[in-house]
């Protein structure tokens, strides 16, 4: 994913915590494409790519949304949770296999030399990363496609930061010596490798927005928030009381618990 893409999300993300409904569905949306071609590349199966993204956006409910605090947090649990849902089928042989969206720019209008150079790049690049070790292959993918620090793939991965980061330099000198380029052309290249196009669908990210909205909502954003304030306020006011005048602190402390039984009704 592009920085300018990165940049929109952490915009549309705050103004999801600020409560803007439609914030979440539009990052939802354009994280949609990636998390796909990430599950083509690692499974190769075209069914369960497209079923398991609509079943983690289901299962983003409100308890797990309200906890997260930035656009990293929620693209950290797009991807791990992508990953453990298809835990049976990851890091499958995807080497025989071919993009449709290249081999569609090599049938459309003639695209001169130049063009036809760049269709072969992608196609060498496709190629490569898929004939990369199964843990080489993804680390590159979140590296240079979805765009993640090191640390946040150690944490999808489940190893190691060093690990991830000997093994990203290992697949790129690997893709440099077989494609016959540069690093740095290769990782420009991954930059802006074509995705794997997705079926169509009837109908956009499926997650329950009202309730989700209604906890972030009332969720505080932070240790002094109003809520923790006032409680906070009100304890120490009794506290003073029960010191200064017992029998008033008590008269207090019972008439709170009363009020709390005529709401349960017990």
């Amino acid at each position: 994913m592009n920085p300018t893409r990165i940049s929109e999300n952490k915009r549309l993300f705050r103004k999801f915590r600020s409560g803007q409904t439609g914030a979440l569905l539009e990052i939802l949306e354009s994280e949609r494409q990636s998390i796909y071609d990430y599950m083509m590349r690692m499974t190769g199966q075209v069914q369960k790519s497209s079923e398991t993204i609509e079943e983690v956006y289901i299962s983003l409910n409100e308890g797990i949304l309200t906890e997260l605090q930035t656009y990293e947090d929620l693209r950290l649990l797009l991807y791990t949770t992508t990953r453990k849902f298809s835990a049976d089928i990851w890091n499958a042989n995807t080497s025989m296999l071919e993009n449709s969206a290249i081999l569609a720019n090599v049938d459309s209008d003639p695209l001169g030399e130049d063009g036809l150079r760049q269709v072969k790049f992608q196609q060498d690049l496709d190629r490569g990363i898929r004939g990369l070790k199964p843990f080489e292959r993804e680390v590159v993918y979140l590296r240079l496609v979805v765009g993640m620090a090191f640390s946040e793939i150690s944490d999808v991965v489940g190893n190691s930061q060093d690990a991830v980061e000997k093994s990203f330099q290992s697949a790129i000198e690997a893709l440099s010596k077989t494609i016959g380029k540069s690093q740095d052309e290769i990782e420009d290249g991954l930059h802006r490798i074509c995705k794997h196009p997705m079926p169509p669908r009837s109908s956009p990210a499926t997650v329950n927005l009202s309730m989700v909205m209604e906890g972030i909502k009332t969720k505080p954003s932070g240790v002094w928030s109003m809520k923790r304030i006032i409680f906070l306020s009100l304890v120490v006011v009794l506290v003073a009381c029960w010191f200064l005048s017992p029998s008033f602190a008590q008269s207090v402390v019972e008439y709170l618990r009363n009020m709390l039984r005529s709401m349960t009704g017990s």
